[in-house]
């Protein structure tokens, strides 16, 4: 028998266990006898004893027990599942390692390790080789067992880790050699292109001189002395002090900025040279040209004979990194400038506009831009371009850079122009640096959006030294107001039916302002024509059906006194240029609607072709946002503009499409008619861009209800409505001054009444509530609740208070009006008649948000301390569904807790808030340990 060994790996399976169980003690004996295969089948062959028998069944049977434990072990081990494995590793850190490995190896043991006899496999042996078999990487110590899988996996992990950290070290240091090596190389060749460009233009100095000796006497006769002339005339400008300087534009010459070799350059446009010319300073930055100069001397300024040194060319890049190759005749007795003359410009068949401020022409079927700059005193601007093609990503803000024709550190007004869809820019002070500046853009579009180079995004006007800034405070005297209107037109002359101009103040100053400032806007209240002029931006609107035919639909039959009003509205149309005759394939109905008055409204049933039609998916203004940035104004003044939709022109390909049916034949609108379901859309768009920069600031948009807000006194409030007025004026649109107010502190807006103290309800649609007569079916109901429900916020527990209401509308419920919905109907016109009043947020101050449940609904208040103790802001409120109704309280408590803080989460995110339950449990929602599911999930999301 061997001796006892150490076990420094124990196979354990579970499987194996219970195999050898079922065997006797003997079996392991036999098991280790027969080890080897070729003895195992002599015995067996031989010895026909019941003993050998046993042996060798025993042998076979252990042989597979051992194969099947492997096979499991390696493929549990490969699939990362330590846990599950069929063999476990005992670890030992004894100092007698390395002994023991080297007695595996076959050299002398340590008399402390016992040795097992001759031709037995130790369990290390087996180890070693099964370790092995499962191709793991062990560390370089020697490691003579482990204690699980994860050990031995996390020494390996390790060692990559080292030798990567190892393989990452090495490829710096090479990247370092090689970064120093194409240094070395970029210096020889830079100092090879310099040795290059000094021999020739020691060359053509050595040529010039010969040429000198050649035509001494002639040439000293018309050179005179060799004193440094410039090309062009400079003009002296005398400062305070009687001394003269001279300025760069002073020649007047349009001067463009380009990049040579590198640096930033000044290059001159005239029109009145024959040869483009540069100075001797400019032949270290190209490479000159091996074939003759066209003429051997240029006249200058004065009569001045300048030698011509030869023929360079230079490759220019302009700002939208377009390389511009030029050839000019290098002179001597001139440094640093560099004049574009007719030869450049004739063979490119350029052009050059003094309005735009740039050169342009076509190489290559792609159009070259140089834009330059002007010494004009009037100077209106430059067109500011997009350098490079930029994707805008989805809903976010992003700088630009746009071409800008100035001096380094110029600072001037970027003005926006044109339409340019989801993209919206506004006006902005930006500072000229490389001949760019930086101007933000927002995309609101869902997507991504491609802007292309040198896309024309607006107008960038150099601020002048003399402007002068009119500050708004309260301080602002009235005679300076005075003063500053009469420069903005006539304000003497009043206006036609001027006094039933709708001013809120009572102040007579304060009228007398308004009335004096709209007397110089007057051109904004034409009321003349039938119809407004349209509007004199280059907007319109496009009606796209993709490839869908068209659609000719029958008139309907009308009756002879609706005919004779279809008419009178078709005249009229038509001497306004709002619609014109038509014969295209597209036709839909009129239809006469009839209005509360008694009047009739002239209508088309457009429905099928907005079925057709691509949607505009331009995004309108949410009305509670619009009303709660209106917090802190004290005066208010809101503009209407008169027939909006018809300032809009259509396009002209589209017209067709909006032609109408009548007696009369087709007729087809020129100008935007109404029905359209992209006219919103336009119409909103339009809006945004002529008051780009102004709103949610001083002033609000929504379609053609614009509001005017100041938190200050009258003389702020006048100033922001001219900037108002000023944009209205300069696009050319209309107001309906009959609809307009002034300088109140309280008005209607999008069914409204904000003031100074907050937000009311409107009194005629609560009286539209309150006297809705008592639902006698579904529809009804529907129809009360939704006229009820545009003021949801301002009832608390609205969804729980007409829950009976709302069941009656449910699938498959049979009517029934009991008590239950007789009180909630009640109860609703009720909570509307008591006009209650929501303040407005102050995000400087904290929040306190008020909630409660029950098995009918969930409700709550966001609140705010303003000064007179706890206000609401707003009301929220929903009706429980059927799973939600099972909940416990506990549970119903915290679900409105969280779905409250969801609906209110524009005003609660990023902010400490107090939430008031009466549910005490909930207080231990985000420290108690072992929670429900639901309610640990909740707690997650709260977090």
């Amino acid at each position: 028998m061997a001796r006892q060994t150490p076990q420094r790996l124990v196979v354990a399976t579970e499987m194996n266990e219970a195999c050898r169980r079922n065997a006797s003690a003997t079996l392991v004996t036999v098991a280790a006898e027969c080890s080897d295969e070729t003895d195992g089948t002599k015995m067996l062959s031989t010895d026909g004893s019941v003993a050998a028998v046993r042996r060798a069944a025993t042998a076979q049977l252990d042989k597979e027990l051992k194969s099947r434990d492997s096979g499991r072990a390696t493929r549990y081990v490969a699939t990362v599942r330590p846990c599950m494995a069929a063999l476990r590793y005992h670890y030992t850190m004894d100092e007698s390692c390395d002994d023991e490995m080297k007695a595996e190896e076959g050299d002398v043991a340590s008399p402390d390790v016992p040795m097992t006899e001759e031709g037995e496999e130790t369990p290390a042996e087996k180890t070693k080789g099964e370790v092995a078999e499962l191709g793991m990487e062990l560390p370089g110590e020697v490691v003579t067992a482990f204690s699980s899988v994860a050990k031995a996996r996390s020494a390996v992990k390790r060692s990559r880790r080292e030798d990567k950290q190892r393989r990452a070290a090495r490829r710096a240091e090479r990247k370092a050699r090689e970064g120093d090596d194409v240094g070395r190389a970029v210096a020889e060749l830079d100092d090879a292109l310099r040795g290059r460009r000094r021999q020739h233009q020691d060359e053509a100095r050595r040529v010039l001189e010969r040429r000198r000796r050649q035509h001494r006497n002639n040439i000293d006769q018309r050179t005179g002395s060799r004193a440094s002339v410039h090309l062009v005339q400079r003009q002296g400008v005398v400062t305070s002090t009687g001394t003269a300087d001279v300025v760069e534009s002073a020649d007047g010459l349009p001067t463009a900025t380009v990049l040579v070799d590198g640096k930033q350059q000044a290059i001159k446009i005239d029109s009145g040279a024959q040869y483009t010319v540069a100075g001797t300073d400019w032949m270290m930055r190209g490479e000159r040209v091996s074939r003759p100069a066209p003429v051997d001397f240029i006249e200058g300024i004065g009569g001045f004979l300048l030698d011509v040194l030869g023929v360079w060319s230079f490759d220019m890049r302009n700002v939208f990194g377009q390389t511009v190759t030029m050839e000019a005749c290098v002179i001597d007795g001139c440094s640093n400038e560099f004049l574009v003359g007719v030869d450049f410009l004739e063979h490119h068949k350029a052009s050059i506009d003094f309005k735009s401020k740039e050169v342009r022409y076509d190489e290559r079927e792609q159009l070259v831009v140089i834009q330059f700059r002007t010494s004009s005193t009037n100077d209106d601007g430059h067109r500011a371009r997009l350098v490079s093609t930029t994707k805008l990503q989805r809903r976010a803000v992003q700088p630009l850079e746009v071409s800008v024709a100035a001096p380094d550190g110029e600072e001037g007004i970027f003005v926006p122009t044109g339409d340019f869809g989801s993209v919206l820019t506004a006006a902005a002070v930006t500072k000229a640096q490389n001949g760019k500046a930086v101007m933000p853009v927002i995309n609101v579009h869902d997507g991504q959006v491609r802007l292309p180079s040198k896309q024309l995004l607006g107008v960038w006007i150099p601020v002048d030294s003399d402007i002068t800034v009119l500050e708004m405070h309260d301080g602002l005297s009235e005679d300076r107001l005075r003063a500053w209107i009469d420069e903005l037109g006539d304000g003497q002359t009043p206006l036609e039916d001027e006094g039933n101009v709708n001013v809120g103040t009572t102040d007579p100053n304060a009228r007398a302002l308004i009335l004096k400032l709209l007397r110089a806007y007057r051109g904004l209240m034409d009321t003349k024509e039938d119809c407004p002029p349209a509007t004199t931006l280059n907007v319109q609107h496009h009606i796209n059906t993709g490839d869908a035919a068209p659609i000719m639909m029958r008139r309907r039959i009308q009756a002879q006194t609706e005919d004779a009003v279809v008419d009178e509205n078709v005249d009229t149309m038509l001497r306004a240029g709002v619609i014109e005759p038509g014969d295209g394939a597209w036709g839909f109905p009129v239809v006469l609607v009839r209005k509360k008055d008694g009047s009739i409204r002239f209508c088309i049933d457009y429905r099928a072709l907005n079925a057709v039609m691509k949607r505009d998916v331009y995004p309108l203004p949410r009305i509670d946002e619009t009303l709660e940035s209106l917090g802190g104004a004290r005066l208010f003044s809101t503009l209407d503009l008169r027939a909006g939709y018809w300032q809009v022109m259509v396009a002209e390909g589209d017209r067709d499409k909006t032609a109408f049916i009548t007696k009369r034949g087709l007729f087809r609108f020129r100008r935007m008619p109404f029905g359209l379901s992209n006219a919103p859309a336009t119409f909103q768009r339009l809006m945004n861009g002529v008051l780009r920069g102004f709103t949610w600031t001083p002033c609000l948009v929504y379609l053609d209800d614009i509001i005017i807000f100041s938190k200050g006194g009258i003389g702020e409030h006048v100033v922001k409505l001219a900037s108002v007025l000023e944009r209205l004026s300069a696009a050319g649109l209309t107001l309906k001054l009959k609809k307009c107010v002034f300088a109140t502190k309280a008005m209607e807006y999008l069914g409204h009444m904000p003031s100074a103290d907050g937000v009311q309800p409107l009194d005629r649609l609560v009286t539209a509530v309150t006297e809705f007569a008592r639902p006698s079916n579904p529809d009804e109901v529907r129809r009360f609740v939704h006229l009820a429900g545009y003021y949801r916020r301002f009832i608390p527990a609205f969804g729980s208070i007409a829950e009976p209401m709302t069941r009656l509308l449910k699938k498959d419920v049979q009517w029934l009006w009991s008590e239950d919905q007789e009180f909630a109907f009640s109860r609703i016109k009720l909570l509307l008649t008591t006009k209650p009043v929501l303040l407005y947020p102050d995000f400087e101050r904290p929040f306190r948000l008020v909630t409660d449940a029950s098995k009918v609904g969930l409700g709550a208040c966001l609140q705010q301390g303003h000064g007179r103790g706890w206000q609401p802001i707003a009301y929220a409120s929903k009706v429980n569904n059927h799973a939600e109704a099972n909940y416990s309280i506990t549970e119903l408590e915290c679900s409105a807790v969280v779905w409250v803080v969801e609906q209110f989460r524009p005003y609660l995110y990023g902010r400490v808030f107090t939430i008031i339950t009466d549910h005490a449990a909930l207080r231990w929602l985000m420290t108690r340990l072992n929670l429900a599911s639901r309610l640990h999930r909740w707690s997650l999301t709260l977090q």
